[in-house]
């Protein structure tokens, strides 16, 4: 879409900072190949005239790696983060339903649900782009602390959201809150994965995390749908996100 286009040109002509895999390899976190008998120059995508079977090594390989390499535990900290980012549509479904004397009013909910989205769009910009200047891909220990940041702004996000009654000004700077730290986390936890991952191994780790975001992440949308249609009521479900983003920003901490 042309949003798309436009926010790629953006970033790419108007954004300073490396939102990109570092050129230099960390010795503190690289792997010990001679364990897991996956060489320097051979950790590259293993084939087989068995579809099957190819399958299976380059995951077995993909688990190996992950078991030796000393980061593995970050390949979920965007998964985790799914326990406070699922109910956005929800929330923002609920305080966008506009109704007047003789119901519902479209017209007020469709520009209530626009401008929602637009603040949404505006955070996820500024969360990666505010969070680079304190994020150095040399130093990954940077980008896991922008991250823990991004979990606490989430957290804090959440809590404002949870105070609103009605859609509002105070309601849009929550989510504009929200959104900045969820993005950012978004972004950096993908960049310090980059950054730590062996290049011949990189692609099958990165899909490995999207994976199990999108998978738990439906998950916990559906737990959040149950609640509340159990008759949680939206700003219950806004305690109950910026809890867990807190319980999170400390673990990761």
């Amino acid at each position: 879409s042309i949003a798309y286009f436009a926010s790629a040109f953006f970033l790419y002509y108007g954004v300073p900072g490396s939102f990109n895999v570092t050129s230099t390899t960390h010795k503190d976190h690289e792997m010990n190949h001679a364990k897991d008998g996956i060489s320097r120059d051979e950790s590259t995508l293993t084939t087989s005239t068995n579809p099957v079977l190819s399958v299976m090594q380059n995951f077995y390989e993909l688990v190996i790696y992950i078991h030796n390499c000393g980061f593995g535990m970050l390949l979920f900290l965007k998964t985790t983060a799914t326990l406070f980012m699922a109910p956005i549509d929800i929330v923002s479904a609920t305080f966008a339903h506009m109704q007047d004397e003789d119901g519902e009013n479209e017209s007020s909910s469709s520009f209530a649900m626009g401008m929602t989205f637009t603040v949404l769009g505006i955070g996820s910009w500024l969360g990666p782009t505010l969070l680079n200047f304190i994020t150095d891909g040399n130093r990954p220990y940077t980008v896991q602390r922008a991250c823990v940041i991004g979990l606490f702004l989430a957290s804090g996000g959440w809590y404002l959201v949870s105070l609103s009654t009605s859609f509002g000004v105070g309601f849009l700077l929550a989510v504009l809150i929200r959104s900045i730290g969820a993005s950012a986390l978004w972004l950096l936890s993908t960049l310090i994965l980059q950054t730590l991952t062996e290049k011949q191994i990189m692609g099958r780790v990165l899909a490995l995390d999207f994976t199990l975001f999108s998978l738990v992440d439906a998950g916990v949308a559906i737990m959040y749908g149950r609640l509340y249609d159990g008759g949680a009521s939206k700003q219950t479900l806004s305690v109950l996100a910026a809890t867990l983003a807190l319980l999170l920003g400390f673990v990761w901490g």
